[in-house]
């Protein structure tokens, strides 16, 4: 699981081209590895957040404001496991 300690941003290092699927998500071919992925809105929006470093926090409060989150547990671990997810799959990474 992804420590909530530290920033993330979306990894330089790979060679990312996004098509819009339709209006229920992202294609998200990654050249490096040959991989595409399909973000709903919601994980194209996080996706989209770490253009710039941003920690947990920020995330959790974008998120909020966006889409009217009540409830903060319940997004905080589908976020974390996305964000490990993109991690694993060096989409994103973490900085200091």
């Amino acid at each position: 699981m992804v420590e909530i300690e530290g920033n993330f941003i979306r990894n330089q290092d790979i060679d990312l081209i996004e098509y819009e699927a339709d209006d229920t998500g992202v294609l998200v071919y990654v050249a490096n590895t040959e991989e595409i992925h399909i973000f709903n809105d919601t994980a194209y929006f996080i996706y989209k957040l770490l253009e710039k470093s941003r920690n947990i926090q920020e995330i959790l409060e974008a998120l909020k404001n966006e889409y009217e989150i009540i409830e903060e547990k319940a997004v905080l671990s589908d976020m974390l496991n996305y964000l490990d997810m993109l991690i694993e799959k060096k989409i994103i990474t973490k900085c200091s």
